[in-house]
């Protein structure tokens, strides 16, 4: 028995009147396009939400301002208050960072000409919609992250001094004839392992802390243990490093969060 197929026209289609076909004729249904191209900002919007730290008061200027203190260096490298303008001012440099990082890829995806020859359905184009979104936004992510190891790499390979003190103390005292010497000492860190490591070759991280003790009261000697006085208070979420960097990105920022 031979078949025979006939083509059957339908005018003025709907969106409605489309899926009703498409779920009968899905195979077979073709409704070519007058208009085969058109950018993504006509028919796509989107919804962007800032992490709440980038809408807080924690990366105004003010609030890095007022954690600034001109003797940080002298509260040892596990103290908070050594890194803790840096680390919010860092913080404040990323969310700006992200910010303009959202808006290029909003724009690059509104302009972004979605194709087809045949008409879609709803489904078909919100995954096709998606996909490109997607991609613009981890081809951003890559690019940003690939940025970050090379900065760490170049600080880390190229031992380049944080003038906080934080990995590497550098003294300046005065000989017997009045000649100044400069003793530059590197940062170390006792780990529960027993093995004692350095901001020279490693890099160690822990919780920050707030010492119990007046800055003026921690000797040199001390200040160069990558270790916390005992009796200190943990800062929550927040972490001390060989750089104010290294310890933004090891933390998780709880304290934050916290209401008491």
């Amino acid at each position: 028995m031979k078949t025979e197929s006939s083509t059957i026209t339908v005018l003025d289609i709907t969106p409605v009147k489309f899926d009703e076909l498409y779920s009968k004729h899905k195979k077979t249904l073709s409704c070519p396009c007058s208009t085969i191209s058109m950018p993504l900002k006509t028919f796509v919007s989107n919804i962007i939400k800032l992490h709440p730290v980038c809408k807080s008061i924690f990366v105004n200027q003010s609030w890095i301002e007022a954690l600034y203190l001109l003797n940080a260096s002298q509260y040892g490298v596990w103290d908070f208050r050594t890194t803790a303008s840096s680390q919010f001012a860092l913080l404040s440099d990323f969310c700006s960072i992200a910010k303009d990082m959202i808006s290029h890829i909003e724009n690059d995806v509104g302009n972004n000409d979605f194709i087809t020859a045949y008409l879609l359905t709803d489904t078909q184009i919100e995954f096709e919609a998606n996909s490109t979104t997607e991609s613009f936004k981890n081809s951003a992510s890559a690019r940003i992250i690939m940025f970050l190891n090379y900065l760490r790499t170049t600080i880390r390979g190229n031992y380049l001094v944080s003038a906080l003190n934080t990995n590497l103390i550098i003294e300046i005292s005065a000989d017997t004839d009045n000649w100044f010497v400069a003793i530059a000492s590197t940062v170390m860190y006792n780990s529960t392992s027993g093995r004692r490591l350095s901001c020279r070759d490693d890099n160690p991280t822990s919780a920050a802390t707030l010492n119990p003790l007046l800055n003026d009261s921690v000797t040199l000697d001390r200040i160069q243990k990558f270790e916390s006085m005992p009796n200190s208070t943990i800062v929550s979420g927040f972490f001390a490093a060989c750089t104010p960097l290294e310890a933004l990105l090891q933390s998780t920022l709880d304290c934050l969060y916290e209401i008491e």
